[in-house]
């Protein structure tokens, strides 16, 4: 950051009219406060002019909350603003007198001002002329540099004159060498290369004889029977490296006329083969299928179409690879399948013929045992249930671990207007891990217990065991008599201030949670509580 200024664009404005702008550096004086506007980046002039310090001028300096210079009016949007300091070097600041006293503001006073000019100096915050930005870099504001003399040295900088007439001097050296170069060539050759980069209005003939290298030009003779000699019979006599087949140059006439035929193409080798019945082989001189894939080091296993290896009905694609085949997992389908080599897994499986389940699975390490294993994390069973992190989801969404949501509800038909409307409530949310318990009880002589286990149907102890800071609401639906309760363990007790009350109570019983998986889950504290403000991601 500068010293003595900053600079600002007109939208930087702060302030309900946007006319406020920081002061980022230390002054003594309010009028040693300067503001400069260059209007040219909006069209105007690319000059910077500064404005009188004045509440009927252009601007103020105000100091509450902070300092501030305020614009008396908005700045377009582009403007260029710079906010300066511009102390003044012709008055001092103090007037020492002998035998005066000396305060420590006098002094620092008196300090600040040389220091203050003395950055201003080294800056040169001024618009309009050189100014040394935070980098230690000299800007000249988008201004010209005039009256530059020319360079001396490689670091010097250099006028137009000088680049002007150095590129002149080099063009006349390049139209030189050009006409000596032209004046060395035969006159009135125009066939005639001569060096690198020379074309030619006339054919190049070459020597009859073939060439024998790679890198030797070949006749139009020789490429042409090259070609011919590939096409008819896959052995051509010399080598071609590179050909280009012009669109259209294969057609269905010219592969019938015997080019290619199926006796051009081996039916015994393993690496590709085509079979009388149509059916390719890769990897196999025995192929099983239209396309029957296999390997050796990698073994894979592909197929399309129906197959009497497996009983899939067609038609069906089948893909595996380290030689484990989805042919084993019989159902209809589209397999895609890889061994504990691969990161990923997708695949449709099938049970007993019944249906098939679409899960995916991605490969795991474990630091501590140094073994990798394919773990499931996501399943959609032959039902349309879905599970996450399990595979056998019970529900039409399974979750097994924590869910985040930005909203939720449930949309059900209207219980009264079902042909015609949707009824949707919104989840209840909490920044606690609340469970709610309710209930109704019929209070005998003024008191009544409840076992909240029994109640909601849990087993014995299973309140305790899940819930701490326990809070109980009371409320009597019979009469004005006073009611209230509290749990012990898993016992409500409710007491009337009647003691021969027999009064019907409803009540409401809210805990926290505290099982493992609180403490367990990332979106809870090391206490289980929930993280309400974690940081974003």
């Amino acid at each position: 950051m500068a010293n003595t200024y900053a600079d600002y664009v007109g939208s930087d404005g702060l302030g309900t009219s946007g006319n406020e702008f920081p002061i980022t550096f230390d002054y003594i004086k309010t009028s040693h406060v300067a503001v400069e506007i260059n209007q040219g980046p909006a069209g105007g002039v690319n000059v910077w002019e500064r404005k009188e310090l004045g509440p009927t001028a252009d601007y103020t300096v105000v100091t509450s909350p902070e300092k501030r210079v305020v614009l008396n009016s908005t700045p377009n949007s582009l403007w260029r603003i710079r906010v300066l300091r511009d102390s003044d070097a012709s008055i001092g600041i103090v007037d020492f007198a002998n035998g005066s006293v000396l305060t420590e503001t006098e002094l620092d006073n008196a300090y600040n001002h040389n220091r203050y000019l003395a950055e201003e100096a080294e800056e040169g915050a001024s618009g309009g002329g050189f100014t040394k930005n935070p980098d230690g870099q000299y800007d000249a504001d988008g201004l010209r540099i005039e009256n530059l003399a020319a360079p001396n040295s490689d670091d010097d900088a250099a006028n137009k004159q000088y680049v002007d007439n150095t590129d002149s001097a080099r063009k006349t050296y390049v139209d030189n060498a050009i006409a000596t170069e032209q004046s060395a060539r035969v006159a009135g050759d125009n066939d005639q290369v001569s060096k690198t980069g020379d074309t030619m209005s006339g054919a190049l003939t070459l020597p009859s004889s073939d060439p024998t290298n790679n890198d030797h030009a070949a006749r139009k003779g020789y490429v042409d029977s090259q070609i011919a000699a590939a096409v008819l019979t896959g052995t051509p006599s010399g080598q071609i490296d590179t050909a280009n087949i012009a669109d259209g140059a294969v057609t269905n006439a010219k592969l019938e006329s015997g080019a290619v035929t199926s006796d051009k193409i081996s039916t015994t080798d393993t690496n590709f083969n085509v079979q009388s019945d149509g059916s390719i082989g890769m990897g196999t001189d025995t192929p099983t299928s239209q396309l029957h894939v296999e390997g050796t080091t990698q073994k894979m296993y592909a197929q399309i179409g129906d197959s009497d290896n497996n009983s899939f009905s067609s038609p069906e694609v089948v893909l595996a690879l380290n030689g484990d085949s989805l042919a084993s997992q019989v159902g209809p389908g589209l397999g895609f399948y890889a061994g504990v080599s691969c990161a990923q897994l997708f695949g449709v499986r099938a049970s007993g013929g019944a249906g098939g389940d679409f899960f995916i699975k991605t490969l795991t390490y474990d630091a501590v045992s140094e073994t990798s294993s394919m773990v499931e994390y996501f399943r959609i069973n032959e039902n349309g249930k879905v599970g996450i992190n399990t595979d056998s989801p019970t529900s039409t969404l399974h979750v097994n671990g924590s869910l985040s949501k930005s909203s939720g509800s449930f949309k059900i038909k209207h219980p009264l207007k079902p042909e015609t409307h949707e009824l949707v409530h919104s989840f209840v949310e909490a920044p606690q891990a609340d469970n709610i318990y309710r209930g109704k009880v019929n209070l005998q002589n003024g008191t009544a217990k409840v076992n909240i286990d029994t109640s909601v149907g849990m087993t014995e102890g299973t309140f305790a065991a899940l819930n701490r800071e326990i809070q109980v609401f009371t409320s009597n639906e019979s009469d004005w008599d006073a009611v209230k309760g509290n749990v012990e363990g898993n016992i409500l007790t409710i007491n009337c201030q009647n003691p021969a009350s027999t009064a019907t109570v409803s009540w409401l019983v809210i805990g926290e949670r505290q099982d493992d998986h609180m403490y367990d889950t990332e979106w809870t504290d090391e206490n289980g509580k929930v993280i309400v403000e974690p940081l974003a991601t």
